[in-house]
């Protein structure tokens, strides 16, 4: 609970699945990279771990706990292997960034592939 505390702390703003009034799902809609990505003129390389650290997992450890493709059960978060990843770079893609990339060459990932 101490990386909601410290988002807390931060923003203001409870995480949507602790509070999911009207009020703060907007103010962290706002906040959404994913809404602007595909305005974004420059080069997108995403440096991204085996887990999506913008989940909720803070550790490869943890990652089976929060391993919901449906959705998380009695509502709440959300996730799944890298799908915050796909979903931002299909973003970026689709609004006609010229450069696109997860990680590095020596990951075999090419230039604009989602």
């Amino acid at each position: 609970m101490q990386k909601y505390n410290t988002v807390l702390d931060i923003f203001g703003r409870l995480a949507t699945w602790q509070d999911d009034s009207q009020a703060n799902l907007h103010g962290w809609f706002e906040r959404e990279a994913i809404i602007f990505m595909g305005d974004f003129c420059g080069r997108y390389l995403r440096l991204q771990a085996n887990w999506d650290h913008a989940q909720p997992s803070e550790s490869a450890a943890q990652v089976t706990l929060y391993d919901h493709p449906g959705g998380w059960p009695g509502s709440g978060p959300a996730w799944w292997h890298n799908k915050h990843t796909i979903d931002i770079v299909r973003a970026a893609l689709e609004g006609g960034v010229p450069w696109v990339r997860v990680n590095l060459p020596a990951q075999g990932n090419d230039v604009n592939i989602t």
